[in-house]
């Protein structure tokens, strides 16, 4: 899967679970309550076929896009 598609299909669960059409977000820990996180963790490993270890659960992992990517990229990796 590519970067693009990383990122787009990030973007839609993340409105989906907000129901917010756009988003624009750097730090989305204060703007999702946390339900919704167990909900975005939740579809995350569901849509890329992972399991996101409690480790990995922290403010700084998802903090925005592009640092759920590079969380998702380096779990698939080490799945390898």
């Amino acid at each position: 899967m590519s970067k693009i598609i990383f990122e787009k299909e990030i973007k839609n669960i993340i409105q989906k679970i907000s129901k917010k059409k756009n988003i624009n977000i750097k730090n989305l820990p204060d703007y999702l309550d946390s339900l919704q996180m167990l909900d975005l963790i939740s579809s995350l490993e569901e849509k890329f076929n992972i399991k996101i270890n409690d480790k990995y659960i922290t403010e700084k992992n998802f903090e925005n896009y592009s640092k759920i990517k590079k969380l998702i990229e380096k779990i698939i990796n080490e799945k390898k």
